[in-house]
């Protein structure tokens, strides 16, 4: 995925001391920030989650879910989808802030 690659070639930048953890943590926010408005904007489907929870935590406003016997289905607006299926997926969320402030 595209935040993988970026978070691989940050934390390559800072091993080899071309970059401070500050301005990897830096970057990586502003594509967090970037990423969410564009697809905010630009996303014209929806998706339907159905699995069985398995367990979840909470800390520091990072939400992690393990779910078990997934069933993606994206909206057949474009035609027919075939959906798509996981043993277990692991969905990991944080908090959006609601005024847009860090």
């Amino acid at each position: 995925s595209i935040g993988r690659a970026l978070l691989e070639t940050l934390n390559r930048a800072w091993f080899r001391t071309t970059m401070t953890p500050a301005m990897a943590m830096k970057v990586m926010t502003n594509f967090d920030l970037v990423i969410t408005r564009v697809l905010a904007e630009m996303a014209r489907a929806s998706l339907e989650l159905t699995a069985h929870l398995s367990a979840y935590t909470y800390l520091d406003n990072v939400w992690c879910f393990q779910l078990e016997r997934v069933r993606l289905t994206l909206d057949p607006r474009e035609g027919p989808v075939k959906p798509v299926r996981a043993g277990r997926l692991l969905v990991i969320a944080q908090n959006a802030d609601p005024q847009g402030e860090d």
